[in-house]
This record gives structure tokens, sequence and C-alpha cells, in this order.
């Protein structure tokens, strides 16, 4: 057992006595508790810790939340709990908080058949296959479902890592609309979304020639999903989702919804998005240290950063429009 996941050790857990539901830090912190829950979830399935000896419980009742539906896809060691459907407890009736939050859990690092099964999704991302998966369809209709029963004010989707990039694809198809339906703009919170592709300014040159030599039409589905705003959460640290902070200061409006690698597979770059609240958690990580190399990268990748009360975060909201240049508006947080 890690002290970390015992929420009344390393949790929020003076947060459910002052909690303002319509403050942003505050919505930031319960969705990073939800998806910890997830992971915590998955950790209760592998040592078999159940009834009184379960931890993940307090990570969503301690916001008014119950666990409608765990997310499982089943491997070839088993089945494997990717993600968790929460919805609201009938004693709860705060103006803003949501009816219902369907959030993912990250890569898998406590089991090693769970580790290498993620690891292989994470290639997928980099691949842009990642939509062609079953975590993947059953994270869309788990979100479908919510929207349906629930509509899409009330509904959250939030992330980590490998999490935040099904999330991210799952607000993409939602916005964009899913098989000719209608588009539905959900409320998401990324946490540490991987980033797959260049953001230098050879790199992005490259881009542009091969996309007016490939003539490709990505143009459409790029500006499809425009009026969808997530909430990006990045480290300029993680070497995983730092990317997006260069992407979105950098990009022009000829190349942005391209990759190198995007580009030569003939495939949509899953990760690249028109609009965003970029958020970027400026608190200085450790010092690095050769010796401490991974406690210094989950320093800055760890989901446990964002409930954290004092941190230096600095927002803005990227917006595009196909015939204007790209819009950068600080936001307050």
């Amino acid at each position: 057992m890690s002290d970390k996941e015992i929420f009344n050790i390393s949790g929020p857990y003076q947060l459910p006595l002052v909690i303002n539901w319509s403050n942003f830090r505050d919505q930031k912190s319960v969705a990073a508790s939800l998806v910890r829950g997830a992971y915590v979830l998955e950790h209760d399935q592998l040592k078999n810790r159940q009834g009184n000896e379960a931890l993940a419980p307090p990570w969503w009742e301690a916001f008014g939340f119950e666990l409608s539906k765990e997310l499982i896809v089943a491997g070839d060691d088993g089945s494997t709990i990717f993600g968790a459907v929460y919805h609201r407890n009938q004693n709860h009736h705060h103006r803003h908080q949501p009816s219902c939050v369907v959030a993912f859990r990250g890569t898998n690092t406590k089991d090693i058949a769970g580790f290498v099964a993620d690891t292989k999704l994470n290639f997928r991302i980099w691949r842009y296959t990642l939509e062609k998966t079953d975590r993947f369809q059953k994270a869309l209709t788990a979100v479908r479902d919510a929207v349906n029963d629930f509509g899409i004010e009330s509904v959250w989707i939030a992330g980590h890592s490998l999490g935040a990039a099904i999330a991210l694809l799952v607000g993409k198809n939602m916005a964009k609309g899913h098989d000719g339906g209608n588009p539905y703009p959900l409320k998401a919170f990324l946490f540490n979304p991987p980033f797959v592709g260049s953001t230098n300014r050879i790199g992005r040159s490259l881009v542009g020639v091969l996309a007016e030599a490939c003539k490709s039409d990505g143009e459409t589905a790029f500006a499809a999903c425009s009026l969808w705003h997530p909430y990006l959460f990045v480290h300029p640290k993680d070497l995983v989702c730092r990317g997006y902070i260069k992407y979105f200061h950098r990009r022009r409006i000829p190349t942005a919804q391209y990759t190198f690698r995007g580009l030569l597979l003939r495939a949509e770059s899953t990760h690249l998005i028109p609009s965003a609240v970029l958020v970027v958690n400026h608190t200085p990580a450790p010092p690095p240290n050769w010796k401490h190399v991974v406690t210094y990268w989950k320093e800055a990748h760890g989901i446990y950063q964002w409930w954290r009360t004092h941190i230096e975060l600095e927002a803005h909201l990227y917006t595009f429009d196909p015939i204007q240049p790209f819009s950068r508006e600080e936001v307050a947080v």
C-alpha cells in the first residue's frame, strides 16, 4: 500500500470542507481527484482490496459522487479497469456540480501485464490509431450514454496522460458530431496529455511543404471542433506534454492541423485541436539530478500536482478561425 493511494494523506482532503463549485481551481482539483480514483480503482482490483479495505471510494465520495460504472476492457492477462463513470449523489445539489463525470486513468505502472498493455496503447497514440481500439470505443460509448442521460451541460470528461489522450479523442468526436450526430462540446479536463510531433520552426516548415504537396483535406476535420475549448494542463518540464506550449504559441493556419508523421501516414493528427484553454503549471519541479531522474519526471508528469493548493498557474484561451489568425487571450485562474 502506498500513501499516494490514500485520499486522507495524499488527496485534496481539506477541499470538501470549503469547495466552491463555480471556482475553476476547485473544479480542477475535483477532476484530478476523480481521475486518481480511477487509478486506485484498478490498484484495488489488482491487490484484491474489497469492502472496507478498498482505497478508491474516498477519492470520489468526498466530493458527493458515487461510482456508477467501471470501464473495463479484456486482455490476455485478464480484465483491466481503465476508467470510471461517476454520478452525483442525490444528497448533493450544488448548481455548478456536474451530474456525471467520466474519468480515464493513465498508464498502469503497478502491474507488469497492465504496463505492457498500456504501453501498446501509448504507441497507438504515436501512430494515430488509438481510435481503432476497444478502449476508445468503450470510452466513447460511456460518454455518449452520459450525455443522453444527463445533457451536455451536466457532464464532464477528464483524464491523465494516456487517459487524457483517450478523453481528448472522445471530446473531439463529440464536438464534431460523432457518426453524423449533433455536436456536443463537453467540458474537459485533460491532465498532461501526450503531444506527438515537431514544434520547432524547421519541422513546421517541412510540414507546410508536405501538406501542400499532399493536398490533404485535414482542414475540414480540424475546423469542425473549433467551438470546443477543453482545458489542457501541462508542465514545461514534462517531456510528454510540454509540446503543446510551443504548438499553440507558434502554430500557423496552413500547418496547424498537421504533423509530419500524420501526413506520411495519411492519418488525422488526432492530438491536435483548434481551440483550447492551455493551463501551464510554472511551479518549479525539483532540481534535475541523475540519481533522482524518475522522481523528477514524476513530479512534472504526476496527476497529484493538479490538486495542490499553492501552484503557479498561467492560462490562455486559444481560439481558431479559418479566416482570421489564431487569437490568444489570457484567462484568470
